[in-house]
């Protein structure tokens, strides 16, 4: 703060002089603050960009993910049926298009529940073709649950796990259910398998390996936090339980408030 002479050459008071000293030391803190308050702000934003940008790099990967073996295999079929069963290969085409159409198409990284799990029917269906009778499935999903947004890839990677390593290394085959319902404000959704299952020496780190379960659970947890991280349970030649939850009504932001503070 600068001051000038007073008029006719009066000398300013060491009252009046700490006065302004301490009016000059609270402004400069509180610019100081404020000027604190902005780099925090400015670093808050460059990191929700960053977890947006890591955020749309796992979805790609995961969408880049389709196992070529499965598409393989699906072209195989194709092929044997075209000669003996012409009406069910114009089926299985159209269920693969379709799969391409949903798993690759330009939308939002959060979608309803009820558009994942056509995802999962549709890969379910082609599936089929090569598994036959040894994949069956089981679907128990409230109407109300078909509306909640989930992040998208988020279950048909599991029911893919379930089919390549559960029921596809079962010699007899088994049953895959899922299940979504509703309770204390978050939705409870659970893929589980009657097949082969995991050896204990296997289950260690399982969430770090691969892309398929990595991956969902990496943008469950930057999404909602802790508290909605993948769960898997599984025992050798009993099968496996994955299980997830996310919230119906609290903003991804709010949720990770509450995870710091917990």
């Amino acid at each position: 703060i600068f001051v000038g002479p007073r008029a006719y050459g009066q000398s300013y008071l060491s009252e009046e002089l700490s006065v302004l000293r301490a009016v000059a030391a609270e402004t400069g803190r509180t610019l100081d603050n404020l000027r604190l308050t902005e780099a925090r702000r400015k670093q808050a934003v460059e990191e929700e960009e960053l977890r947006e940008l890591v955020g749309q790099s796992e979805l790609m990967a995961l969408r880049a993910q389709i196992n070529p073996h499965f598409f393989f295999n699906a072209l195989n079929s194709v092929a044997s049926l075209i000669a003996e069963d012409p009406p069910r290969a114009e089926r299985l085409i159209e269920n693969l298009a379709e799969l391409f159409r949903h798993a690759f198409k330009p939308s939002s990284d959060i979608i309803p529940l009820e558009e994942e799990l056509a995802l999962v029917e549709t890969y379910l269906e082609v599936e089929k073709y090569r598994l036959g009778d040894k994949l069956r499935f089981r679907k128990f999903v409230l109407p109300d649950a078909l509306g909640i947004k989930i992040p998208a890839l988020t279950i048909q990677p599991l029911i893919e796990n379930a089919v390549k390593h559960g029921i596809g290394q079962s010699d007899g085959g088994g049953a895959i259910t899922l299940s979504a319902s509703l309770r204390d404000g978050g939705m409870s959704v659970i893929v589980a398998d009657t097949g082969a299952g995991i050896a204990p020496s296997e289950m260690e780190d399982l969430l770090n390996r691969g892309v398929g379960l990595s991956n969902v659970n990496s943008r469950l947890v930057k999404l909602y936090g802790q508290s909605s991280r993948l769960r898997v349970d599984s025992a050798a030649g009993q099968g496996t339980t994955d299980s997830f939850s996310s919230p119906t009504h609290m903003g991804t932001e709010a949720q990770r408030q509450k995870d710091n503070e917990e």
